[in-house]
């Protein structure tokens, strides 16, 4: 699992709005409600605001689909532990451990890779600390993911022809050219891009839509990084760091260089 030399892409103000850094592992089955409150004890000082949300459903790794595992069937909520500052937040369950990172206003800036991998690991580490203390058994990491989510924000009404502006997977002005199809009102694509060797693979999804804060018109650009956890290579941030610069390399190729100009592009 090797990483590029070259210095990776890099730009002075980014669109990405959210960033999440997480593992999925075999269901913890000692894991009760109860515990998610004797965790947030432990963390209460810097999470202090709770949150309950419906289960993850596990995604595919590799030909196999991991499924939700409960106790006496009873499938345990996610809980959300809420950073003091509210733009980070810790998401778990008995089989999932995320951390993000989100963009909570317009001028707030992107923290960037280290300092969200840096929160993580500080959630992390307390994580295995409890299921230790508890005794709820061992931590059987099974996947990794990072995911970033980017916002391309325009006046109402510009999405989704403006698309071909940001990407050049999308080239609406020669589709234009038969004159036949009108302006298109809908826009949405997946596209999946497999690491060497079997080591992951890089999910790129896109929509359009609206923001609720001004009504403007947001394209969304989804990049998410996922493999399976070898036993011969227990190091997480060794995974981490191949995402990113997956994500990082990959958000430069599927991006304009007009749109790199916009963004500030550094390197």
């Amino acid at each position: 699992m090797s990483s590029k030399s070259a210095a990776l892409p890099d730009f002075k103000s980014p669109p990405v709005v959210e960033v999440v850094i997480g593992v999925s592992f075999k269901y913890l089955k000692n894991f009760t409600t109860a515990h998610y409150g004797v965790f947030w004890q432990q963390i209460k000082e810097d999470y202090p605001l709770f949150e309950d949300h419906p289960p993850l459903l596990d995604p595919v790794v590799g030909p196999i689909q991991l499924q939700i595992e409960t106790s006496a069937n009873i499938p345990l909520r996610r809980v959300f532990f809420v950073h003091s500052q509210k733009d980070y937040l810790l998401q778990l369950q008995p089989n999932r451990f995320l951390h993000n990172w989100r963009k909570i206003d317009d001028d707030a800036p992107y923290p960037h890779f280290p300092a969200a991998k840096a929160k993580f690991d500080f959630a992390w580490n307390e994580f295995q600390r409890f299921v230790t203390n508890q005794e709820l058994g061992t931590i059987q990491l099974v996947q990794f993911e990072v995911t970033y989510i980017n916002h391309f924000v325009e006046e109402p009404g510009n999405f989704p022809q403006r698309a071909e502006f940001y990407t050049p997977l999308i080239n609406w002005q020669n589709t234009r050219s038969t004159g036949f199809l009108p302006n298109p009102t809908a826009l949405a694509y997946n596209v999946h891009f497999p690491f060497p060797e079997n080591q992951g693979t890089l999910y790129i999804s896109s929509k359009h839509g609206k923001r609720d804060l001004d009504n403007k018109d947001v394209m969304i650009l989804e990049l998410r990084a996922r493999g399976p956890i070898r036993v011969d290579e227990p190091n997480l941030g060794t995974y981490f760091e191949l995402c990113h610069e997956w994500i990082v390399r990959g958000f430069k190729d599927l991006t304009s260089p007009e749109a790199h100009k916009q963004w500030k592009i550094i390197r």
